[in-house]
């Protein structure tokens, strides 16, 4: 830190905030400050009389008054002592809409204080600083690099700040060792974003607006700025002391840098990240604190909003719906094949008939199924915009596809997966599988498409009868089944990716492994008398490991050694001679 004693300090907008606290703090270290306040006789100003030692003077300072400004600076003179920084610290904020007030009456006196204020206050101390190679701190604001809406006036002043700070380190810093330092605070607690004050500020702005524009607004247009405020309460601190630490670097320390940004980590990834985007990302993203925005979406959609909500079906209901129209065609397939047994080859078949037949006769009629019509739901498209919504014939026709998709997942395990197409089948499964899984995180999330078939074609389950709002958030039950339904369908959905049968074949190789094994090996591979890679076991192809017992047909060798460890001698499947002894594939042992 610099020698304090014998330096002055000037700064502006001492009556609350930064500028008070700042006050406080560098008349501590020993500087002689000269608190500008708009108000003398001001809380503020008595504050720092009782609080400060006879270092501190309170000077009345309106910095859109050049009287005043002069007054200052002549003192300053007078006083015999170096100026060694200028805290540009005066501000005010406005939070309208930018055709709000009188002409540009809004815009002319936020300008005023932050632009022209700071102007004329630097103008009229520059060359003092220019003799002690002093400082400037110019306090800006992260509204100067990120506009939201209802801040043009307060963004396009703070972002002049900062751009005459950085113009003024360029002109001066060639010829001088004057330093000029910008501050970039986030959102504070200060008499700007208090709100009784603003929104009386409000009020006279908008009785000074036009009738015609008034008139487009409305009253009820205030009640959307008491929500707005409710919501900055989250992310607005109390607590000064990050941006009191950094102004105390800029005034006193030794290096201090060209920018000290007052924000936590978030806010800094944040305005990083909003920054680097593009443009359409960024207006996006601040949307949502278009309040006229807002408010007209509120006012114009609410009635058809609340109409939506009566026919809502939660997550809940729409996972049991699906499992009730699973649980009905498993039901119809295990009658028949209880009542011939012939028919257990052909399951997957039955299964696809069956949906085929009820998709013909309930879904094609009248865009519901067996749960739907438990439940008084219907499937509902979102993309049909006729009042009725019905689903359109290849919406319909998009089942018969969903049904073909079970069908070979459920069919594919009976051919042999050494084939060409029955690995690109496979594949395209399972990336269907995985985009699967992916969906039902979504569907958890926002309760709109239970399937990736769902929404894909924009098909959504809706209540056939309205339902009071009671009926649809305040069943405590459903939050519990929900969670329920969810981690089965998350298990079902992860259980195709998880290898069984390698797990254990690789548990087997390290518990009986090494078992005396008998035959020779050299050879193996002309001997073996199958065309199938196939285990006579487990029916899933060998790849692992290959065992040839001395039937000479592959078997997976953990299966083969772990029934004769246990039995000793079994019985081949396919040829039915007794094997009592395996040899492994050494080439596939090694891989």
């Amino acid at each position: 830190m610099i020698d304090p004693v014998g330096k002055i300090v000037l700064i502006t907008g001492c009556d609350s905030g930064f500028g008070n606290r700042l006050a406080c703090r560098l008349d501590r270290m020993g500087f002689h400050i000269y608190a500008g306040v708009l108000l003398p006789d001001g809380d503020g100003a008595k504050q720092l009389q009782q609080k400060c030692s006879n270092r501190l003077k309170i000077m009345q300072m309106d910095v859109t008054k050049p009287e005043e400004v002069n007054n200052v600076v002549e003192q300053i003179k007078q006083s015999g002592m170096p100026l060694w920084a200028l805290v540009n610290n005066a501000g005010i904020g406005i939070s309208v809409p930018f055709d709000w007030g009188n002409d540009i009456d809004v815009y002319r006196k936020v300008f005023d204080v932050n632009i022209f204020g700071v102007v004329r206050v630097t103008k009229s101390c520059i060359s003092l600083l220019r003799q002690s190679n002093g400082r400037i701190v110019n306090v800006a604001s992260l509204a100067a690099r990120i506009t939201s809406p209802l801040s043009s006036h307060y963004s396009m002043a703070k972002h002049s700040v900062r751009v005459f700070s950085d113009a003024l380190r360029r002109e001066i810093g060639s010829s001088s060792k004057m330093k000029i330092i910008t501050l970039e605070p986030s959102f504070y607690r200060t008499d700007i974003i208090n709100h009784d004050s603003m929104n009386r500020m409000r009020r006279k702005i908008f009785d000074e607006t036009p009738e015609d524009i008034r008139e487009n607004y409305g009253e009820k247009y205030f009640r959307i700025f008491d929500k707005s405020n409710q919501m900055t309460e989250s992310i607005i601190k109390n607590d000064y002391e990050a941006v009191i630490e950094a102004m105390i670097m800029a005034v006193a320390g030794e290096n201090p840098k060209l920018y000290y940004r007052c924000c936590n980590y978030y806010e800094v990834i944040a305005f990083w990240a909003l920054s680097h985007m593009p443009e359409i990302i960024v207006d996006y993203s601040t949307l949502a604190n278009d309040i006229p925005a807002w408010y007209k979406f509120m006012k114009h959609n609410m009635s058809s909003l609340s109409s939506k909500n009566q026919h809502y079906v939660g997550r809940a209901i729409q996972l049991e719906i699906a499992e009730l129209d699973n649980y009905f065609v498993n039901n119809i397939v295990f009658h028949l094949n209880s009542i011939s047994e012939s028919t257990y080859r052909f399951v997957p078949e039955l299964k696809l008939l069956i949906q085929t037949l009820l998709w013909y006769r309930k879904l094609y009629g009248n865009d519901s199924s067996i749960g739907l019509d438990i439940f008084k739901c219907r499937y509902y498209s979102s993309t049909n915009q006729s009042s009725s919504n019905e689903l359109s014939l290849i919406q319909k026709c998009s089942y018969l596809l969903k049904y073909s998709l079970q069908y070979l997942q459920d069919r594919l395990d009976q051919y042999p997966s050494n084939r060409r197409w029955t690995q690109m089948i496979e594949k395209f499964l399972l990336y269907y599988r995985t985009l699967e899984m992916l969906n039902l995180y979504v569907f958890i999330y926002n309760g709109k498409y239970r399937t990736i078939h769902e929404r894909l074609f924009g098909i959504r389950i809706v209540s056939q009868r309205q339902q009071s709002s009671d009926s649809i958030f305040n069943h405590s039950f459903l939050n519990r089944e929900l969670m329920w339904n969810a981690m089965i369908e998350v298990l079902t959905t992860l259980i195709p990716f998880i290898t069984t049968t390698s797990l254990y074949r690789s548990i087997i190789k390290r518990i009986y492994y090494p078992i005396r094994l008998t035959g020779q090996q050299q050879n193996l591979q002309e001997k073996v008398q199958t065309k199938s890679n196939r285990c006579q076991i487990c029916d899933l192809p060998a790849v692992n490991a290959q065992a040839i017992p001395n039937c000479r047909h592959i078997y997976c060798y953990f299966c083969i050694i772990h029934i004769l460890f246990e039995d000793g001698i079994v019985k081949c499947d396919h040829c039915q001679v007794s094997i009592d002894s395996a040899d492994k594939l050494l080439r596939t042992f090694h891989n």
